[in-house]
Order: structure tokens, then C-alpha cells, then sequence
């Protein structure tokens, strides 16, 4: 039987179309809306031309990017990322939703946006590994060493053979609906439940070269806009995971021939932190399930040594000891480079586990070295389609009213209406 049939007998692959009268048994949540088109070969060329002068920019390094409507202080993704030295690359920074979206459901923006950012990357250097991942929720624990170290080797080496290798953070729970049953005939899920307990894609973490992170969102993006329109679930056409479940139970179709997408099920570069504990949930359409009660800290360590602090996790179905072994014992032991606290922002603001690396991020923002450091902005609110700003500047840009613009920024031609109060929650439009 084919894999993933029973989601795909509810999508129909349509083309893009303005919006129409609701055929019957479509919600509003899943009617068709207009989205911006990729990059002009002028505006894109403008584009480079911009950011190889940029500060922001540093050839040959990985690179990490998100789309964020806005970004509050302390934003510990960027300002990890800063003191790591990496370029930090932000999409749609102060822009609005239609009026029906809550911030996380982007068909008209977050998704087309995504793709006209990664359109920037993969011409400003085609080689480049791109980390994307949700802007309000994730931070870097560890320098670009070990198990992440190797990961980057990894996507490098195996897109050089013509697919599009993406790696994508695994967690140990089915959303935004049970998809156990799918995934009850996918051979690789089964053999991943036999030494992981993270076994499903999560949609907020992605490791890729700019150009195969292009393939990788463009497809996302069209599979998304696929099931607009249709009888579908609002569970699946208004959360961006839904897609991403469809992609991974069907990849070994025609359509996605051309990705080769793994999950990090080992927690080698992408730290998912939510918990698997209590009832399966079910809310109206919404429904979440997992195989194994799961506890992803309790597999973790924090080390620190001075200045310096290291997350260590430890891969398998058992937690391990309470204390570190020795470090040439830690062979076995990973050195994830993103903590991702999907569903539970607090874990990351909040839990005493990353209060060391919370009140480093801290000072060095006291000292503006962090504070200061360059963002490159695709499709900001203002400023044109490319322009440079700083986290700091970053921080007073509020989403749809204006706020305040990065420096030498200028307004777009046509200026844009108010849009409502935006709330947060899960997802990656911060």
C-alpha cells in the first residue's frame, strides 16, 4: 500500500486561484488566498549584489535563518547566533497577515516568504548550509563541533549527488494530528521506534545548502497550497506541519523525487524538547498522539567550564546516568547545535536548565556586542525587498504598524494597512 494514501486521498493538487465563493464542505480556515511570487532575476541580483556588501554577511558560514513577523527582546535565537558569529537572516520581519490568520498560518506570507528568502540565499551563495528554524522558540547550546559538526559534513557531501538532502528535527509526538496509522506502514518510522522515541518530523528545525533549503520550501510550500481549497481538516491546512507529515510519508514519490529528506532522530543537530506524557489530545480537529511516555531532558546534560557552557545529549530509549561520564567516555554522546521548545516557549525563558546560558546571552546584550550585530531582512515591512538592520533595531519593529524602521530604511512604494493584534504561540513568525 502506498504510504501516506490515507492523506493523500484528501488533497487534490491544484494551481493557485484568487479567492473564490467557499465550495461546499471547504472552511474559511482553508479557502485559496493570493500569495507573492518569487523573486524577480533583477530584484534577486540587486539582492546579492546588496548583501555580499553587507557586514551581515560572511562567506563560506553557515547561516541562520527564520521567518519572524517580530522578534522580542532578549531574542535568544539571533542573539546565540551572534555570539557564535554566524550570519542571521530574518523574512518578513514587521509584516501583516490577512485579517482571518492567526500569525502561525502563513499561506499569503510565511510560506511565500519563506521561499523568496531562501530564493536570496541559494544566489548569494549556492553552497552555503542554511539552518532554518522557528524564531521564537529555538537557541544555539554548542559551537558548530561533534555530532552538529559532522551533520553539516553530511548535507554537504550528499547533496552534491543531484537530490536535495534536508534535515529535519524529529520529536516524539504526532501533530497536528495522530498520524500513527500512516506511519504504521512506513518501514523507516518502524525502524526508527526501535532505538529513538523521536520518530516524527517537526516542522520548525531545518538543516540544508541554501539551494537544496530552496527545493526543500518550495515544495513545502506548493503541498501547503494544495490543500487549500479542499474538504480538508482546519487541523492540516492551517498548521505548516501537516504538510511537512505528507512530504515525509510520500517522499518516495514521483513529486518529491528530487528531496532526499532525513530525520534527526539521534538529536545530532536539532534538540526537540517537548514532552510525551499523559492522554492523547484531541481538540475539535486538532488530535496529538505519541508511542512512549518521553522526557527529551531528561537525556540532556549541561556543562560548564568558566565562560564557557555545552548541552550533551545522550540518543537511545533509556535516560543515562545522572552525572556526565568522563569526556573520552562520551563517544555515544551528542552535541546538538539548535534546542527547539516547541509547544512550550517557557523552557526555554524560564527553566533553570538554561539560566547559565540565558545570563551569558544577557551580558554580552549589556555590552552592545551582541545588541549591535547585523541582520540581513528579506522582505521587511520597510526598507525595500533587501536591506541590513541589527537585532537591536530588530526589536522595536512591531508587526504591521510601522514601529520602527531599521536605519537607512525607506518606505515601499505603497504603504500598507494596520493589521490587527497579532497573538503568540506556537509556530515560527515569532
Amino acid at each position: 500500500m502506498a504510504r501516506g494514501s490515507a492523506m493523500a486521498a484528501r488533497i487534490r493538487h491544484e494551481a493557485m486561484a484568487p479567492p473564490l465563493a467557499l465550495p461546499p464542505g471547504v472552511s474559511p480556515q482553508c479557502r485559496r488566498v493570493r500569495a507573492e511570487g518569487p523573486l524577480s532575476q533583477e530584484t534577486l541580483d540587486a539582492c546579492v549584489a546588496k548583501f555580499l556588501r553587507s557586514p551581515g554577511f560572511k562567506a563560506n558560514s553557515p547561516i541562520v535563518a527564520t521567518f519572524a513577523t517580530s522578534v522580542h527582546d532578549p531574542w535568544l535565537l539571533g542573539l546565540s547566533a551572534a555570539k557564535l558569529g554566524l550570519p542571521v537572516v530574518i523574512a518578513g520581519l514587521g509584516r501583516s497577515f490577512p485579517s482571518h490568520f492567526s500569525w502561525w498560518l502563513g499561506y499569503a506570507k510565511k510560506f511565500p516568504g519563506s521561499v523568496r528568502a531562501a530564493q536570496v540565499l541559494r544566489a548569494l551563495a549556492p553552497r552555503a548550509p542554511v539552518i532554518w528554524v522557528d524564531s521564537t522558540d529555538t537557541v544555539l547550546v554548542n559551537p558548530v563541533v561533534g555530532s552538529a559538526a559532522r551533520a553539516i559534513s553530511d548535507v554537504l557531501e550528499s547533496s552534491a549527488g543531484g537530490r536535495s538532502r534536508v534535515l529535519v528535527g524529529a520529536e516524539c509526538w504526532s501533530w497536528p494530528r495522530c498520524y500513527a496509522d500512516d506511519y504504521g506502514r512506513d518501514p523507516e518510522h518502524q525502524r526508527c521506534m526501535t532505538s529513538s522515541h523521536a520518530c516524527y518530523p517537526n516542522a520548525g528545525a531545518y538543516l540544508a545548502t541554501s539551494d537544496a533549503m530552496y527545493h526543500f520550501l518550495a515544495a513545502h510550500n506548493e503541498t501547503w497550497q494544495a490543500f487549500l481549497g479542499t474538504g480538508m481538516s482546519n487541523a492540516e491546512c492551517t498548521h505548516d506541519q501537516a504538510a511537512l507529515q505528507h512530504i515525509v510519508l510520500n517522499r518516495t514519490r514521483a513529486r518529491y523525487a528530487h528531496l532526499d529528506v532525513r530525520l534527526d532522530s539521534a538529536t545530532s543537530f536539532f534538540f526537540n524538547m517537548h514532552e510525551c506524557k499523559g492522554p492523547a489530545i484531541k481538540i475539535r480537529n486538532l488530535s496529538m498522539c505519541y508511542h512512549r511516555k518521553h522526557t527529551p531532558l531528561d537525556h540532556a546534560r549541561y556543562e560548564r567550564h568558566g565562560n564557557r557552557s555545552a548541552l550533551w545529549f545522550k540518543p537511545g530509549l533509556v535516560p543515562p546516568e545522572a552525572s556526565l561520564p568522563q569526556r573520552r567516555m562520551r563517544h555515544e554522546w551528542s552535541r546538538p547545535l539548535i534546542a527547539h521548545a516547541a509547544g512550550d516557549h517557557r523552557v526555554l525563558t524560564d527553566s533553570p536548565f538554561f539560566e547559565p546560558l540565558r545570563a551569558e546571552l544577557r551580558l554580552e546584550q549589556e555590552a552592545a556586542a551582541l545588541r549591535n550585530y547585523p541582520v540581513l531582512l528579506v522582505d521587511p515591512a520597510a526598507g525595500g525587498v533587501c536591506t541590513t538592520s541589527s537585532i537591536g533595531e530588530a526589536y522595536g519593529v512591531r508587526t504591521g504598524n510601522g514601529g520602527r524602521r531599521p536605519l537607512a530604511a525607506a518606505a515601499r512604494p505603497k504603504p500598507r494597512k494596520p493589521a490587527s493584534r497579532v497573538r503568540r504561540g506556537r509556530g515560527g513568525t515569532g
